[in-house]
């Protein structure tokens, strides 16, 4: 649940691009003595002024509306790229509706402190219309199977955000966006900003304290920055859907209940023919062509520093006007996000061109250690059954007096890792060899 809720408000920060309002006049739009906002659809309202109203209902309480209205705004226009853009990135959001009231059943399948643990976080969510928007759905989530049928839902919607951005590289669009109380965190807007529908073509915004309005454009480069954090939603979903959940539920039932050994979980795991099957519909060879493109808008980016960092680093208004003002620092080393930024591209890079050498930090006294990993190669030709990794249960050998794994039937990692490093490479991480006690 933990996970889920950061996931939405990174979703979140990709997706709602703007918490949108304007101080000046128009129609539809009006401003009530109590500071609320009454919005207005009218049925000779265009496409253009359809979106402008669309920004105003921006919030997270009112994404789900504004998208109502995007909708609306293509209908009348399907070229209108403002709204393209808006709808692309809310769809993914608008599938949740109802999520934490549709996965009820598996928390209860797991056991009684997984269902605890998700009645506290539903608890702690502050009482909104996002909340309202989470739980306004059936519980009709009881399979892992079922799981995966939503997260494959979510995919798609993203891959139409992200291939939509790809294909229009050179969008140049304005967006309004107001800034909310400035430095406020994700969990304090959900108590402002509230959106009630009134009505068919009402809708009304209360208790949102605007301190600034402005005009700002996204333009191709922007673009570039925003479709990378997409493909980061993106590879989340490829890799989430690539391989059969089905019989998941029944093993995280298991570690509720009795907190089984390795010996344990993993003879449990192999009863479940289906579970760890790679699925015909995976997207994992797409990962690869991913990092390509993002090493291309890398390079990209770096060839404009002139234009898109003059002052060589992040600093504020670099960018006048435009959606990231401070700057697109490529080569800011100072920026400790650009410097982890710089080294996920370099490692792709290298990976894309073969087997390449990465660092990792050994769990214990945090040595910095390296292994050949074949990255292309493995989604290229992934494992077909992630089960025939797992140590056979049948060799005494392969655990401890305690039941943990002390080594892996196959070594590479399902070809992962070329030079068979798996089980060394496992006890560096502590996955197997723990100490028995």
């Amino acid at each position: 649940m933990k996970k889920f809720s950061r996931l939405l408000c990174a979703a979140s920060s990709v997706a709602l691009l703007a918490f949108s309002t304007n101080a000046l006049a128009e129609d539809g739009v009006e401003s009530l003595p109590n500071g609320d906002t009454l919005i207005t659809i009218n049925a000779n309202d265009s496409s253009e002024l359809l979106t402008k109203k669309a920004e105003r209902l921006l919030t997270p309480n009112g994404f789900a509306h504004a998208y109502d209205l995007l909708s609306q705004a293509l209908r009348a226009d399907s070229g209108n790229k403002k709204a393209r853009v808006y709808a692309n990135a809310l769809y993914s959001l608008v599938l949740n509706k109802g999520i934490l009231k549709r996965i009820k059943p598996i928390m209860e399948r797991v056991g009684d402190n997984a269902l605890s643990n998700y009645q506290a976080e539903i608890s702690n969510i502050p009482n909104s219309s996002l909340k309202r928007f989470l739980l306004n759905g059936s519980e009709d989530i009881d399979t892992a199977t079922k799981v995966q049928a939503h997260l494959n839902a979510v995919k798609s919607a993203q891959d139409a955000f992200y291939q939509y951005i790809k294909e229009n590289k050179n969008i140049d669009i304005e967006i309004s966006p107001t800034i909310v109380n400035q430095g406020v965190n994700f969990r304090s807007l959900l108590t402002v900003c509230e959106v009630e529908k009134k009505s068919s073509t009402q809708y009304l915004i209360k208790r949102c304290p605007y301190t600034s309005v402005k005009t700002a454009k996204l333009g191709p480069a922007d673009m570039e920055v925003i479709r990378h954090m997409a493909a980061g939603q993106k590879i989340s979903s490829i890799l989430t859907t690539a391989y059969n959940l089905k019989g998941g539920v029944q093993v995280a039932a298991l570690v509720e209940q009795i907190n089984p050994n390795d010996h344990e979980l993993i003879s449990d795991a192999k009863t479940k023919s289906d579970l760890g099957k790679l699925k015909s519909d995976n997207e994992l060879a797409e990962l690869v062509q991913m990092g390509a493109d993002l090493v291309d808008g890398f390079e990209w980016i770096k060839g404009l520093e002139s234009e898109l960092c003059p002052r060589g680093s992040y600093q504020n208004n670099q960018r006048p006007g435009k959606a990231f003002s401070r700057g697109l620092c490529a080569n800011d080393t100072s920026d400790a996000q650009t410097r982890s930024i710089r080294s996920v591209v370099t490692t792709v890079e290298k990976m894309l061109a073969g087997p390449a050498f990465i660092d990792y930090y050994r769990k214990w006294d945090g040595a910095k250690q390296q292994v050949l990993v074949a990255g292309r190669e493995f989604l290229e030709n992934p494992a077909k059954d992630l089960k025939s990794i797992l140590p056979d249960t049948s060799k005494a050998d392969n655990f401890d007096q305690c039941g943990n794994a002390t080594q892996v039937a196959d070594t590479t990692l399902g070809g992962l890792l070329p030079n068979q490093d798996g089980n060394k490479v496992l006890t560096d991480l502590g996955v197997i060899n723990r100490p028995c006690y």
